[in-house]
């Protein structure tokens, strides 16, 4: 128990409890019901769900407390709360706990504390994973390879088990003990175990094995991401093994079932992922290439939730600058594991996604902006957008976002509804294309008889979304947006011409452009939203870069303003890494 109860007020708590199961998918309470109880997560996963359905609230884990709040209000329960995973809970009664509350004013301390977390955040909610597992339904993927990988990963981490069906059954202290049936007594002796296991560690692998069956079964149902290594091109057999074990997680398992999809080797990208997804009910694809190990360190970090993700915001041509960020990172060998971005960053990271290495990324990105903008009668916008919209499908065609070798997401804006769109699967480049249409610059994109619109007029600069997705612990985040917007150089009074405008350029008065002020006003909304993400800790490394002097609309200066960003940022993610290493 934790949250803020531990030492002896723990100890006063434990002969008080009665632990509790709750099978994957079954209701702890439900909203309504009397508030006759709080429970403390041994281990497990729940969800406090949306009264109005919408995505989860809250996710809990591994020594948070439940149903607190209820018993302190003296109210009903204010919210379902549900078991992602087979959970073990310890119940405390209402009696119990004001009891304990009043004769161990620790107890009651370390709860008060819990409460003012959750009522006043101030830092993004630990979505980390303890338990992870594995099935292989591709005949030509050695489980032990596979495992290896994922081993040595969390082994980085901490105290880790690693348990096959073989181990179990030394646990349990016989030849197939381990293969005990749902419901059974020897099932009650069998989930006992893995709680032990999990509570004596900080990290746990179970290996599933390469056939259904009722280990397996235990096993993905134990965990808190069942993985499902498979083949790009399945045939009947490895489908149905691939179903079973993805079935055995149990139906509503909806945090983690994923599937691991293994590529020839010479993959430029993967295709069909959303027909994978669909076909097998899973939640996510990952895509690794034979003999890939970067790819498969790739997969264990996010399998545990330890990822590194990059996030890109908008701000013009000043966007390049993260090109040279990501050269940085990678130059001191810190890998990015999922990208995320609005504007231009949602383009670039986007590229990022297919896999490409620094150097290929600034060729196709030089490549793809040179004299892309292509004006136009200014009726819905400044430029018409064909060349950018041509350019964004050389790239990514018709892949979908899942297609993509890094996780990605992007962002726009659906001005008929005022909503900001989170683009995490769906066409590609229609998702780019609809993220960097500048309101009034480039032309908004059309949507189930919607209009989208630039991200940044939002979210600028999308660290929640990411952090959202629980694959990653550590947040990079560049800023490019300019600190502050166009100035008045002098009073030109309360109207102005065109041809005004012009004329003052050549006795150098300067006049506001057009396109900096349609910018900074789109980004003028989102400022807010960024300043809260960042003061609560979304973002363990912001990298607010100060780019004065580079023009908003330098399309064709990628090389320079790349090298601007790798020269600003080197240091400080040098200066974060030490911090981080403690030296």
């Amino acid at each position: 128990m934790s949250g803020g109860v531990d030492g002896p007020t723990v100890d006063a708590a434990t002969g008080l409890v009665e632990t509790v199961r709750v099978p994957a998918g079954e209701a702890l309470v439900r909203i309504g019901e009397p508030s006759d109880a709080v429970y403390f997560v041994v281990t497990g996963r729940l969800v406090i769900e949306d009264p109005n359905g919408g995505p989860p609230r809250q996710r809990l884990g591994r020594g948070d407390i439940v149903g607190e709040m209820g018993i302190l209000a003296g109210a009903p329960r204010n919210a379902t709360v549900r078991a992602d995973r087979d959970s073990l809970l310890a119940k405390l009664s209402k009696d119990s706990f004001e009891r304990l509350a009043i004769e161990h004013p620790g107890f009651g301390l370390g709860v008060a504390r819990t409460v003012a977390v959750r009522l006043s955040p101030a830092k993004p909610p630990d979505q980390t994973v303890h338990t992870v597992a594995f099935a292989v339904a591709h005949p030509g993927v050695p489980a032990r390879a596979f495992s290896s990988r994922l081993l040595s990963t969390m082994e980085g981490l901490g105290t880790t088990s690693h348990l096959t069906q073989a181990k179990m059954d030394l646990l349990l202290g016989g030849e197939g003990a381990s293969q005990a049936t749902p419901g059974s007594p020897e099932w009650t002796e069998l989930a006992d175990m893995l709680d032990v296991v999990e509570t004596t560690n900080e990290w746990v692998l179970l290996e599933a094995g390469d056939r259904p069956g009722p280990w397996a079964t235990a096993a993905l149902r134990h965990a808190d991401r069942a993985l499902v290594v498979m083949s790009s091109d399945p045939d009947q057999s490895e489908s149905d093994r691939v179903a079973a074990f993805l079935d055995a997680a149990g139906p509503t398992f909806r945090r983690g079932k994923w599937l691991v999809v293994v590529w020839p080797a010479d993959t430029e990208l993967p295709h069909g992922t959303p027909g994978l997804l669909e076909r097998f009910g899973a939640t996510r694809a990952l895509h690794v290439r034979e003999g890939s190990d970067s790819d498969l360190a790739r997969i264990a970090r996010l399998a545990t939730g330890t990822g590194i993700g990059l996030v890109l915001g908008g701000g013009g041509a000043r966007g390049y600058a993260s090109l040279g960020v990501f050269r940085a990172m990678r130059e001191l060998g810190m890998p990015v594991d999922a990208v995320a971005g609005a504007s231009i960053g949602g383009a670039l990271s986007g590229a990022i996604a297919l896999g490409l290495d620094p150097d290929t990324l600034d060729r196709r990105v030089t490549e793809s902006f040179h004299n892309v903008l292509d004006y136009t009668l200014p009726v819905v916008s400044l430029v018409g957008g064909r060349r950018i919209a041509r350019e964004i499908r050389r790239s990514f065609g018709d892949a979908d976002i899942t297609d993509l070798f890094l996780p990605f997401l992007c962002t726009s804006t659906n001005i008929t509804t005022s909503e900001r769109v989170v683009h995490d699967r769906g066409p590609a480049t229609k998702a780019i294309r609809a993220g960097l249409a500048i309101p009034g610059v480039i032309p908004p994109v059309p949507h189930d008889g919607d209009l989208l619109v630039d991200g940044g007029v939002r979210d600028n600069l999308p660290i929640g979304p990411l952090r959202d997705t629980g694959l990653v612990n550590t947040l990079i985040a560049v800023d490019v947006a300019p600190p502050a917007g166009p100035k008045a150089r002098h009073d030109y009074g309360l109207s102005v011409t065109g041809g005004q405008a012009l004329r003052g350029k050549m006795r150098r008065r300067r006049y506001p452009g057009i396109s900096a002020l349609l910018l900074r006003s789109m980004l003028v909304g989102s400022m807010a939203e960024r300043d809260r993400l960042v003061a609560e800790g979304y973002a363990d490394l912001y990298l607010d870069l100060d780019l004065r002097g580079i023009s908003l609309l330098a399309f064709n200066e990628v090389a320079s303003v790349a090298d601007a960003g790798y020269e600003l940022a080197k240091p400080r993610i040098e200066a974060f890494l030490a911090d981080r290493n403690g030296s």
